[in-house]
């Protein structure tokens, strides 16, 4: 029974505890707060509260919560070897299809609403429709309370030559 010794004796050190930054070379070596670190990262501070709203934290806020100080906090993201490479990883499970697709319906309401936000209804067609080309000059155009004005616009637009100018005011359009 000599060789028998005690599970607390054998047990692998705390990932990420005593074991100097640069010699973590995989995300499961990371502590639990190293991990919680990366994912602050991943999400720019955007903390999503109990009831679903969103808040920033701050860095110091987080250092704050974590136990542990913003100097410390530094020194893992520069000291530990792969940390964006870590982060990266980590977006990909953290920005999960159904994140990407309530930031599509923003997007689209937001396109929607109103007047329309221009920026915004060129951005949602730009990732949407492998059609659309973004306008190479300024285009003024009105569009309306639907996407079928909106798109029926863009159709005529894209019919016309340079220079030529066009009223898009079209009465038939349902509008």
């Amino acid at each position: 029974m000599e060789n028998t010794k005690s599970l607390t004796q054998n047990e692998a050190p705390h990932p990420g505890r005593g074991l100097a930054l640069s010699k973590i070379t995989d995300i499961s070596m990371l502590s639990a707060q190293q991990l919680a670190w990366v994912d602050y990262c991943v999400v720019q501070g955007l903390i999503t509260e109990e009831d679903g709203t969103y808040k920033k934290m701050t860095v110091g806020q987080f250092a704050e919560r974590l136990g542990v100080s913003r100097e410390t906090l530094t020194k893992w993201r520069r000291d530990i070897p792969k940390f964006w490479d870590f982060v990266a990883e980590r977006r990909k499970v953290i920005f999960s299809q159904t994140r990407v697709q309530k930031v599509y319906n923003a997007m689209y309401v937001k396109a929607v609403s109103g007047k329309g936000d221009v920026r915004a209804m060129q951005t949602f067609l730009a990732n949407v429709d492998p059609n659309f080309r973004m306008p190479t000059q300024p285009v003024e155009v009105e569009a309306g309370n639907s996407w079928a004005a909106l798109l029926n616009k863009r159709r005529n637009a894209a019919n016309v030559q340079e220079g030529q100018v066009v009223d898009v005011n079209d009465e038939h359009n349902g509008i």
